[in-house]
């Protein structure tokens, strides 16, 4: 391997072997190609890895470009691998005629319009409320407005403002990286990543929004902007609620005294972008659709899975209803103690009870999809593990449940995903992040100066 790296033409894994592969995907891909996915994935993580083992040899400008150049690729490209963004457009689309996206059932539309049904055809959540929260309807509403009835336009403009805050996200981790008194070059183990490029961009997810809001949030408490920290953060959160997993480590680097700005922040912003779309039987929809989250829907699960079985030993079935409460509220606890093993510490520490805690909460889950997994290849950046860039490669074997067509997940994919992974982390936990692959790690990690700023 190493000797392939050492002799290939870096303009063959730099521009060439990426771009076949992103086009490819963007433009001629299905997913029931489950095989095809597993090539591209595969000559994907070869240039990966060799632009990662290489970065020091190359202008950062040169390398960032690609990243853009990458993210345009998909610009006009309809979403193969999921079919998530019918909803994004159908909540969009009644916020622009009036309507309430949290009100109103998909499925309960009497008489929809020939674009309606189309989005209807699509849709794979029809009989649920809407369950994203407000700060992304109104993007949702932003993408509607200037697409009209059109899937495309709708996908265009959506897919606009998620490559600018990946734009941003990239410059805000150089700056919080140098800040770090750490390489700046190590922006590229997110920026480059397949599956940040493919599930971000690619295919709409909104993660790229609430990781920029997360890292402007991040930036500002290193400047001891309070107020700004909590309006950032709070726009983090409406766009997605994960977010609020960190909010305890968050609040540690803040001194007390100061918390009240923090939290008019939050206050604030939430007032303002809320108003419009909450009221109480909002809420009552959104908790409804929510409670099927944890009562209902499994994917691509680890530890649940083994619970799962073991339940359906003792009980002869599946007892998700009980269950998967009961995991959520272990998952919080084990994160709580994490985040409160130590309250003094620096950011670089903070990092990695950010990448610890996470990790908890994905290996807990009941539903992990491959753009999950996002945030963790943001957080190690930060740090030395590489079970995320693992992670981030063999998540894809999840997508053999489209490609054979069945609701039941294959017991071998799934053991190919996470034997590796948990070994790898187990490994990385016991010996330290930097006593493995110590010659890797130092290319693709610059160890050169990792001692944090405090």
């Amino acid at each position: 391997m190493r000797w392939l790296f050492k002799q290939a033409n870096p303009i063959l894994f730099l521009a060439i072997i990426p771009a076949i592969c992103f086009l490819y995907l963007g433009y001629f891909f299905e997913r029931t190609q489950f095989d095809e996915l597993m090539l591209l994935i595969l000559a994907l993580s070869f240039s990966y890895g060799y632009v990662l083992m290489n970065q020091s040899r190359f202008n950062w400008r040169l390398l960032f470009s690609l990243g853009l150049a990458y993210r345009l690729i998909f610009l006009f490209s309809i979403p193969a691998l999921s079919d998530d963004f019918y909803r994004f457009i159908w909540d969009g689309l009644l916020i622009t005629q009036g309507s309430d996206p949290f009100a109103v059932l998909p499925s309960e539309l009497v008489q929809p319009s020939a674009f309606q049904l189309e989005l209807l055809q699509g849709m794979n959540s029809p009989d649920y409320y809407s369950v994203y929260p407000p700060f992304l309807q109104y993007l949702f509403a932003f993408a509607a407005y200037l697409g009209g009835e059109s899937i495309l336009m709708n996908v265009v403009f959506f897919r606009l403002p998620i490559i600018l805050a990946e734009v941003g996200s990239f410059f805000l981790l150089r700056a919080i990286l140098r800040k770090l008194s750490m390489s700046d070059l190590r922006a590229f183990i997110y920026f480059l990543n397949p599956l940040v490029i493919i599930e971000l961009s690619g295919n709409l997810h909104a993660e790229a929004l609430w990781i920029f809001f997360f890292l402007m949030t991040v930036r500002m408490l290193m400047k001891s902007s309070y107020f700004m920290s909590g309006l950032l953060f709070s726009a983090a959160v409406l766009i997605k609620m994960l977010p609020l997993i960190f909010g305890p480590l968050l609040l540690f680097k803040i001194k007390p005294r100061s918390w009240h700005l923090f939290f008019l922040g939050i206050f604030i912003f939430t007032s303002l972008t809320t108003f419009t779309l909450i009221d109480p039987q909002t809420i009552h929809h959104m908790s409804t659709s929510i409670d099927l989250y944890f009562e209902k829907f499994e994917f691509n699960a680890s530890l649940y899975y083994l619970f799962s079985w073991m339940g359906k030993l003792y009980y002869g079935y599946n007892p998700i209803q009980t269950l998967g409460p009961l995991i959520a509220v272990i998952t919080g606890l084990l994160i709580l103690a994490i985040q409160f093993s130590k309250r003094e510490l620096n950011w670089y520490d903070v990092m990695k009870k950010f990448l610890l805690s996470i990790t908890v909460y994905y290996l807990f889950a009941l539903v992990v999809h491959p753009w999950y997994l996002a945030p963790l290849l943001l957080l190690a950046s930060f740090r030395s593990y590489i079970f995320p860039l693992l992670w981030s490669l063999l998540i894809f074997l999840s997508y053999h449940r489209y490609a054979l067509g069945v609701m039941e997940e294959s017991p071998f994919y799934l053991a190919l995903e996470y034997f590796p992974v948990y070994a790898l982390l187990f490994a990385e936990l016991t010996r330290g992040e930097k006593s493995l692959f110590i010659g890797i790690k130092q290319k693709v990690f610059n160890f050169q100066s990792t001692k944090p700023n405090q």
